[in-house]
């Protein structure tokens, strides 16, 4: 810290560290004297950071000594140069809020009051410096879910969980391009895909990242598929699909937190519930929504990851919230599905399901579409909670509903799959013949569905094998299937055990990433 004094005449007046925390640099306390001149204050930090706010405090006698005019200078590593980021002008206040245009990469910001009339005897008492720890990618600004139009940025690719306009069919031959091998699987989790990016949880605690095409100018013999970057959030196993929101992900994990790390690495927050969280967050906004085995949903702060409020259900909240037009929609463990009003966190209605569900509901055009533990096939009324209608699968529904163009899709565990008109009218039913082991996906009139033998593309007209599509994938474990841009990602993993001599067992775990392409395009 210095004194202000001619630049002949400046002298250090104290000296002390610096320290950047959560954005806030606290570093001046009250030990600034008067004097003022063009030497002006400086701030600097500990290490380069992004900057976007300078807050001031004054400690002027009376408001006519207020320092009036104020110059905010930085040095913009980006362009390598000081530069002008804002002008005070016409100040009156002794708590001045300073907001740049556009974020700043610097180690330095110089506070340079003009000189002014009795402006001596004002005193510069603090200075807070904010910014978005992850870059301008994290900023209010830049808070869009789908940045990429052929993107997966989150579960079922919309805090809906209905996404328009669908994905488009895959049609014609689909040969493998490439594989790799992959860290021991999360399996309650799903990958996300944007910027030809795959990226898919671990059980080791971390996000890894996968091209889903050939970087461009790359050698032609080069090996690919690679790994691409990751991410870790300091935690252990990851229980749900990824957010890929406003320039972070955000997963819960099995310690009973929700965290946030920037896609530089940057790890934003983490918010501790009472119980594990494998309710797969839903980004609206400013405000994330999730629930948690401690019986609550969650609404909480992207940025901070502070809580603006929570709502008490009876039970575990295991599947993820639909959010739509203004209401959040969780199913608990107690019975019942809920509806909150998204603004206050107070229920609006609850409608009754069956006990320990943890599938998700889906919102669309006035109704909600939920599949319960009892293998009931249901749909509610969003204006009241009022059934719509009711029909019976015959087996336990964990996965979220399919809303198409050509009605509802449910699919069972056991993998019966059946489709429902919009009025409750059973359409179709068919048996896959083996386990669905993930979350199906629609496209524009086909379902993907992921099961224990291998993956499934059927016609949402009849339920039959679409034989537009010829994919030689084998009956592997798939837990995902993800389309993007031509391409077909899919994520297949499983679990070994071999008893030794004795005691000893041992678990094994495989998991491979196999990205298929069409033959004619390659």
């Amino acid at each position: 810290a210095f004194k202000q004094g001619g630049t002949d005449s400046a002298m250090i007046f104290r000296e002390e560290e610096a320290y950047l925390h959560n954005g806030r640099l606290d570093d001046v306390g009250r030990c600034w004297f008067y004097q003022p001149d063009g030497i002006g204050f400086s701030a600097v930090l500990a290490r380069p950071s992004w900057i976007s706010h300078v807050v001031l405090y004054l400690n002027n006698a009376t408001p006519d000594l207020v320092y009036q005019t104020i110059a905010i200078l930085a040095n913009n590593l980006e362009k390598k140069i000081p530069e002008v980021v804002s002008v005070v002008r016409n100040n009156k206040r002794r708590f001045i809020v300073v907001h740049f245009s556009d974020p700043v990469f610097t180690d330095c910001i110089q506070i340079l009051p003009g000189r002014q009339i009795r402006a001596h005897s004002d005193t510069l008492t603090e200075v807070e410096l904010y910014g978005p720890v992850g870059g301008p990618a994290t900023s209010a600004g830049a808070r869009k879910l789908r940045v990429d139009a052929a993107g997966w940025p989150m579960f079922m690719g919309d805090p809906s969980h209905v996404v328009s306009p669908p994905l488009p069919d895959l049609e014609g031959r689909y040969v493998e391009l490439g594989r790799l091998n992959a860290p021991p699987p999360a399996f309650f989790c799903g990958p996300v895909a944007s910027s030809n990016l795959l990226v898919l949880p671990t059980a080791e605690g971390r996000l890894v990242s996968c091209p889903l095409a050939r970087p461009e100018g790359g050698r032609p013999n080069a090996r690919w598929p690679e790994w691409g970057p990751s991410w870790a959030y300091g935690t252990v196993t990851p229980l749900t699909t990824p957010a890929w929101y406003a320039g972070r992900f955000i997963i819960g994990a099995a310690d009973d937190r929700l965290h946030a790390v920037a896609e530089n690495g940057a790890k934003l927050w983490s918010f501790r519930t009472g119980g594990r969280v494998y309710s797969d967050p839903a980004p609206v906004g400013d405000d994330v929504f999730f629930g948690s085995d401690d019986g609550n949903v969650y609404k909480v702060d992207t940025d901070a990851g502070i809580l603006i409020w929570e709502f008490r259900t009876g039970g575990r909240v295991r599947g993820a919230a639909a959010v739509c037009e203004g209401r959040v929609y969780a199913a608990s463990w107690d019975g019942f599905l809920y509806c909150i009003d998204a603004e206050s966190g107070k229920e609006v209605w609850k409608a009754a399901i069956a006990p320990f569900t943890r599938s998700s509901p889906a919102v669309a055009d006035g109704r909600v579409y939920i599949g319960d533990e009892a293998g009931r096939m249901r749909c509610f009324s969003v204006s009241d909670g009022a059934a719509v209608f009711e029909a019976d699968l015959g087996a336990r529904i964990s996965r979220a509903p399919l809303v198409t163009e050509s009605g509802v899709a449910f699919a069972a565990d056991s993998g019966r799959v059946a489709m429902l008109s919009r009025s409750g009218e059973r359409l179709w039913t068919v048996e896959l013949g083996a386990n669905v082991a993930g979350q199906p996906l629609p496209t524009r009139s086909q379902l993907l569905v992921p099961t224990e033998g291998g993956p499934f593309v059927l016609r949402q007209a009849d339920g039959a094998p679409d034989d537009r599509v010829k994919l030689a994938a084998g009956r592997v474990r798939t837990i995902a299937m993800l389309p993007y841009g031509g391409r077909l990602a899919l994520v297949v993993a499983g679990a070994s055990t071999s008893y030794g001599q004795g005691p000893v067992t041992y678990a094994g775990y495989y998991s491979e990433i196999r990205i298929f392409g069409q033959e004619k395009a390659e």
